[in-house]
């Protein structure tokens, strides 16, 4: 029986649906027009659905205030409930497995400023965990080293030593609980990819990788290069040229192999980077699964990153990554050869049964468009909700342009997120916030580090230099619960610049629940960031966060027409 990735139910009204994504779920909410009388917002309570205590799930807001008032870091949802028509929630501890979900409409009780009363009740159920959907494993890191999670949970540690420049080899134990924490799902993924090779005595890997320093990761490199179980193609662009932690790491790799595979070892950056972050799984010689994504294998992609990670347990896509690995070894990483080779010049579908249809590119191409023209026209064809997370919106190219400028758009639903920052856009302290007033959509620039907020919420440990790039995605989902659902994931950074210049990939998939396990991702990213300016904003005003009360109708804007927030409600809960 296959996982259930979401389910809806409703009661006299009253409509939640609720969507899995990767450790986590979204719970949406609509209520019928005439419902709104005295609402107060919804309280939500998991617990495991074969048994076991409800848990209410915590507000950081209450009627007197946030906890900046006093009190805990969070208030139950029963007495505090969220004001908002979704809700995600990561499960304590990345717990696994079915959960019951029950909400509940709260109304306020008539002529009572804070007193509550329940109305409205619907439980659904479904599965939270590592994202799996079949053959495909989707994973995320958690991208929160500077947040008050972190500062929360380990006081805002070093999360790595200080070495010399150009060393990779340190004793990570002591860093191992943030790692796991840190690295999340896309950690674990990686790390059992590399372990599922080793220990399969017929099994070898190649590996594109362009940022390389992650210590583990290197050692479990080393010890499959010392088997001859190992090829590699690594940047030697100038941030990984000698002298640097990759490219001492990469020579160190190298001297373990054995003399029969150290003509599989290559740097080299096309015509800038080799930017691919590839694992591929052969088999007696013969390609059978692959590992792509957003994440370098190094301390900033897993450790600082919000990255993502894919891992296809198909030997017909594995075939396609293996040939393009095959011609970039045997073209020496160079651009002008590798453009003239069939793997740059198209797509490559792949339909394979009990697989969701996939199209992979493979970067550089002389035309940019053999990347991008799928996903320009999956940007201006959107019916329903365009949600992204990319690096940098300053490319060149009609793909990123129309990112930046979907915000603008009546038609569609739009959340998205990105380190590039204007001058000339309305920054606060370096977050850029689109606000909905223009019922358009929502574009929320990631942070500048170090955040400054009012006590008591804890200052965020800064982030610097090459690190600071702590949205490091480059994924945009295109009508995640419409008629057709797509996500485009990798390490393509969607300009076209990269896609003349750099070694990359780019992966379309057509599957409503990878693209809404996607759209969970970028709502989360674009909700801690809103939340983060929100706070500072209060902070400035001397007046925490609170709740609203009856007559101050928190609702109202769900149910103004042409309104973003109209548009989330409607969207999310169909």
């Amino acid at each position: 029986m296959g996982n259930v990735f979401s389910a809806t139910a409703s009661s006299r009204g009253f409509t939640v649906k609720a969507y899995s994504g990767d450790r986590c779920a979204m719970l949406a909410f609509d209520l019928a027009d005439h419902l709104t009388d005295r609402l107060a917002g919804f309280a939500i309570r998991r617990k495991p659905a074969d048994g076991g205590a409800w848990t209410w799930l915590g507000n950081r807001l209450s009627f007197e205030g946030d906890y900046t008032s006093g009190g805990g870091k969070f208030f139950p949802s029963n007495t505090a409930p969220f004001q908002k028509f979704r809700w995600l929630d990561f499960p304590a501890g990345d717990v696994q497995g079915a959960f019951c979900y029950e909400v509940v409409v709260k109304r306020f009780v008539q002529g009572k400023s804070t007193q509550l009363e329940d109305d409205q009740t619907v439980q659904v159920t479904l599965d939270v965990g590592p994202f799996v959907a079949g053959a495909i494993e989707v994973a995320f890191t958690r991208g929160y080293l500077s947040s008050q999670a972190y500062a929360d949970e380990f006081g805002n540690k070093p999360f790595e030593p200080s070495l010399p420049a150009g060393q990779w080899r340190f004793d990570w134990a002591p860093y191992e609980t943030q790692w796991a924490w840190l690295g999340a799902h896309a950690r674990t993924a990686i790390e059992g990819f590399l372990t599922e090779c080793y220990e399969d005595p017929r099994a070898s890997v190649d590996a594109f990788v362009y940022d390389l320093n992650e210590p583990a990761i290197v050692t479990a490199f080393i010890k499959l290069a010392s088997m001859g179980k190992l090829r590699m193609l690594a940047d030697d662009a100038k941030l990984h040229e000698t002298g640097t932690a990759a490219a001492q790491a990469f020579a160190d790799i190298q001297s373990a192999a054995t003399e029969a595979s150290r003509s599989g070892f290559k740097r080299g950056k096309f015509k800038r980077y080799q930017h691919n972050k590839v694992l591929i799984k052969r088999v007696d010689g013969v390609a059978q699964k692959v590992l792509t994504g957003s994440t370098n294998y190094s301390i900033t992609g897993l450790y600082v990153n919000a990255n993502h990670v894919f891992i296809f347990d198909d030997a017909a896509l594995a075939a396609e990554y293996a040939q393009a690995f095959d011609t970039a070894l045997k073209d020496g990483l160079q651009a002008a050869d590798f453009y003239e080779q069939p793997i740059s010049m198209r797509e490559f579908p792949i339909e394979q049964p009990g697989m969701p249809p996939i199209v992979v590119s493979f970067a550089p191409h002389r035309d940019a468009q053999v990347g991008l023209g799928r996903l320009l026209k999956a940007i201006d064809g959107a019916d329903s909700s365009v949600i992204f997370a990319v690096m940098d919106l300053n490319g060149t190219g009609q793909v990123l342009k129309a990112l930046a400028q979907l915000h603008t758009n009546q038609k569609v639903f739009s959340y998205g997120i990105s380190d590039s920052v204007s001058p000339a856009d309305d920054t606060i302290d370096g977050t850029t916030v689109y606000t909905a007033t223009s019922k358009g959509g929502e574009l929320v620039y990631s942070k500048a580090n170090p955040e400054r907020f009012p006590p008591p919420f804890s200052m965020e440990r800064e982030v610097t230099g090459p690190a600071a790039h702590i949205v490091h995605h480059k994924f945009v989902v295109v009508d995640f619960n419409g008629t057709n659902p797509v996500v485009f994931g990798g390490s393509s950074n969607l300009a076209e610049g990269g896609e003349t210049s750099n070694g990359d990939n780019l992966v379309a998939i057509y599957d409503r629940s990878i693209a809404t396990a996607f759209a969970i991702e970028g709502i989360r990213l674009v909700d801690h960031y809103a939340f983060a300016a929100a706070l500072k904003r209060a902070g400035t005003s001397q007046q925490p966060l609170r709740l609203k009360l009856d007559d101050e109708k928190w609702w109202a804007r769900y149910y103004t027409a042409g309104d973003i927030r109209e548009k989330e409600r409607k969207l999310f809960s169909r």
